[in-house]
């Protein structure tokens, strides 16, 4: 079972624990968060151009909209994704 860990840097806790189910390989980070009732900032609707859906992952900072959970999942069970501002 795959799992995605939330947590919030300015909490420093852990907010949320999602797990993946099949139907959520095709989405992007960002629609699998705001599924989940993760709030992401974004005003481009997932183009990749108002760069406010940064993420932390892996200690490197991405655009969540970029990114599939397929891909982010390909050689991983468990991710955790630091967001700033929660």
């Amino acid at each position: 079972m795959k799992s995605l860990v939330i947590f919030g840097k300015a909490s420093q806790k852990q907010i949320k624990s999602i797990t993946i189910k099949a139907s959520d390989y095709k989405l992007s980070l960002m629609d699998l968060l705001q599924y989940n009732a993760i709030p992401v900032a974004s005003s481009c609707n997932g183009e990749g151009i108002c760069l406010k859906c940064i993420v932390i992952l892996n200690d490197e900072k991405i655009l969540s909209c970029q990114y599939g959970v397929e891909d982010i999942f390909r050689n991983r069970n468990c991710v955790t994704v630091v967001l700033s501002y929660l």
